[in-house]
């Protein structure tokens, strides 16, 4: 952005964002559905069966705001079944009609499923919001680092190419091979004024990274990296980053952070609660089709006879 020229005007939500809808369709051979009177979704093909979702990767239905958004998240959630085999609507946490639209979902035979992410209230002053850090992460962001550290934000796809060095050496070491999301998808999503990518080099080299997604009441931490070596933990990385990133929210004048859900991780748990982000429950609505249900299982067992899944058994 030119000096001097003022930030784009955000969205309410992400989702709300087409450049957002868009980004996430193609690179992962996602098609935009729109049902008649109906909120936008997604489409996919799997098991030569159809499935329709509302909030992929860890995003969540826009927060009904007005009658009308109301109506078509009711619309979608009668009308999807019809033609899908699979219908998944993430609501958002922040869903004012979440109560009724579960209630409406079950009489329909989905299944309600209850889920948990934290998240970090930003209206107020910077320093009340730093006076909420436990006292350790405190004094690291304030501490001056020992070391040569840069803290950046940007949506200039070259940065993707550090981003994605430490991706892909995580996924190795998570035993995927490859990294779950393609390069395509975070340089589609970086054409959008609500994507953030945060970096900080420490002595030099990439030690942990954050893409965020913006809008105007609030930002999604949807996915971040890291790989830090015993000469850059003195400069503190991930916890001078995610200040950086909360600073910068704030004068944005985004209204929240949610920092997503922790997937039972008590260390992850943990270092969002270190930064006084409370746990919020939301929901999601699950209706799958004996179909569905039928060919996933055929699936799941081709692949145990393959070698590629280990029985259940022999896990742990």
């Amino acid at each position: 952005m030119p000096p001097g020229e003022p930030p784009p005007l955000l969205p309410a939500d992400p989702l709300d964002d087409p450049a957002i809808r868009q980004a996430l369709a193609a690179p992962l051979g996602l098609d935009p559905l729109t049902l008649p009177g109906c909120a936008p979704a997604f489409q996919q093909r799997r098991f030569g069966l159809t499935q329709v979702e509302l909030g992929p990767l860890g995003l969540s239905a826009p927060v009904s705001a007005d009658p009308a958004a109301l109506e078509a998240m009711r619309s979608l959630l009668r009308e999807a079944p019809r033609h899908a085999a699979r219908v998944r609507v993430t609501l958002s946490p922040f869903e004012p009609q979440a109560d009724a639209l579960a209630q409406q979902a079950r009489q329909l035979g989905y299944q309600v499923l209850p889920l948990q992410t934290h998240v970090l209230e930003l209206q107020r002053p910077l320093e009340a919001i730093r006076a909420g850090y436990h006292a350790t992460k405190r004094a690291q962001v304030r501490r001056a680092p020992k070391v040569e550290s840069t803290i950046a934000c940007t949506r200039d796809p070259a940065a993707l190419q550090g981003y994605f060095e430490v991706y892909a050496a995580s996924a190795q070491r998570w035993g995927r091979g490859a990294p779950p999301y393609p390069r395509a998808l975070f340089e589609a999503l970086l054409r959008s004024p609500c994507t953030q990518l945060w970096t900080h080099h420490v002595a030099g080299r990439l030690a942990c990274a954050m893409v965020v997604l913006a809008g105007r009441e609030q930002a999604l931490y949807w996915q971040g990296v890291s790989h830090i070596e015993d000469d850059q933990k003195p400069a503190h990385p991930m916890a001078r980053l995610f200040d950086a990133v909360v600073q910068g929210l704030v004068e944005q004048g985004v209204g929240r952070f949610n920092l997503g859900a922790s997937d039972g991780l008590p260390s992850v748990r943990r270092f969002k609660e270190e930064f006084g982000a409370q746990p919020r429950a939301y929901t999601a609505l699950l209706h799958e089709s004996r179909r569905w249900r039928l060919a996933q299982a055929l699936a799941q067992g081709a692949r145990r006879i393959m070698g590629t899944v280990k029985p259940a058994a022999q896990h742990g």
